[in-house]
């Protein structure tokens, strides 16, 4: 491999987790701090960590020799394709949280409606045996599966649905404060969205983890602009002036 191909995928990944670490720490350390918002945006930011950190090992690792390099890149593989189906999964709890009061896995139907999730998910642990997810061959390059398609297509199914539910709680919603505490959430998918098309159709680009890095970042940034103007007592949007 190039020394610029490791280069490009390190360097991408750290502004990430750099950016996701900010997002983390600022949050712990706001004085007017919403826990369930705070706890989510800092659950979206350690996901992006994580998904960062095998996208280096995968690239690292990529193409040596060895029978521990093997191990090494099914390991970070299975969970870096894994990661939008836990990004899906925490999007759509906070999301049902937040329009229903309560958390989606609690409700009567809730693990019927995400069990495709934790189908898929056990179907990526299964690729070792199955090449379900991706291939590693036998020079340890990393070949995409039919896993590959599935779970993007899958977790965006339920990013997608969860948002158009966001967006017509909005337009019907009769509080002022509603709508805005609910329009950020609804265009957390945007930038990850075109962000996965380019990476499903560029082989060996890694942007996926920029657009949810973006959004994370775009999300915390905005729900902290909105609690600025915001009054402590009253919680109405009213600081504008």
């Amino acid at each position: 491999m190039s020394p610029l191909y490791y280069i490009y995928y390190c360097e991408t990944n750290l502004i990430c987790i750099g950016l996701s670490i900010f997002v983390i720490v600022s949050g712990l350390t706001h004085s007017r701090s919403d826990g369930i918002d705070d706890s989510f945006t800092r659950i979206f930011a350690w996901i992006n960590i994580f998904y960062c950190i095998s996208d280096i090992f995968a690239s690292v690792f990529q193409g040596t020799d060895g029978l521990l390099a093997k191990y090494i890149l099914y390991l970070v593989n299975i969970f870096y394709v894994s990661t939008p189906l836990f990004y899906a999964y925490s999007f759509i709890e906070y999301s049902h949280l937040k329009l229903r009061g309560i958390e989606l896995h609690k409700t009567k139907y809730g693990k019927l409606i995400l069990s495709p999730l934790f189908l898929c998910f056990v179907l990526m642990i299964t690729t070792p045996i199955t090449n379900f997810g991706f291939i590693i061959n036998e020079k340890n390059l990393y070949e995409r599966g039919i896993g590959g398609y599935i779970i993007p297509a899958v977790s965006w199914i339920f990013f997608i649905l969860t948002t158009i539910m966001l967006i017509n709680r909005i337009i019907h919603a009769g509080s002022y404060v509603e709508k805005e505490n609910l329009k950020p959430l609804s265009r957390f998918a945007i930038f990850p969205f075109i962000a996965t098309i380019i990476q499903l159709n560029l082989y060996g680009v890694t942007v996926s983890q920029v657009g949810f890095t973006f959004t994370i970042l775009i999300f915390y940034v905005t729900r902290l602009k909105n609690q600025i103007l915001s009054d402590e007592l009253t919680d109405l949007n009213n600081r504008r002036d």
